[in-house]
């Protein structure tokens, strides 16, 4: 198989593939998406052959080629958009728990100062 790196590399090195790649307007970003898509068990590693036919549908715009190159960007943002609200929720609630704390400790601080003697005579330590 052909993992990712190689991928990479060949992209770099290899004149006529990296031609191949400006020609369908694919960068390093869309040569990722597409080795992901092409890596349907996940197992890190393509087969040549299979990347080299993926990249072929594509050059062809076989429309299923590219609604699945689509629906997995979609899920990517998706993904990330989820990731980042989730970061957010857990965020505000750090906010708001340490905002709590605070205000229980402002609080607690304003009513040990309200009951505490407002002047000596309030006060006289000497008084039974």
């Amino acid at each position: 198989g052909l993992s990712f790196e190689e991928l990479v590399h060949g992209a770099r090195k290899v004149h006529d593939f990296s031609h191949w790649l400006r020609i369908l307007d694919i960068d390093s970003d869309d040569l990722y998406q597409l080795f992901k898509i092409v890596d349907a068990d996940g197992s890190g590693e393509i087969d040549p052959e299979e990347f080299v036919n993926a990249m072929y549908r594509m050059k062809h715009a076989e429309a299923k080629t590219a609604t699945k190159f689509v629906k997995y960007m979609v899920a990517r943002l998706d993904d990330k958009h989820t990731e980042s609200v989730r970061d957010m929720t857990e965020m505000m609630r750090s906010l708001e728990s340490a905002m709590n704390e605070r205000f229980l400790a402002q609080e607690g601080a304003l009513r040990r100062l309200a009951e505490a003697p407002t002047s000596i005579s309030d006060h006289d330590p000497f008084q039974q």
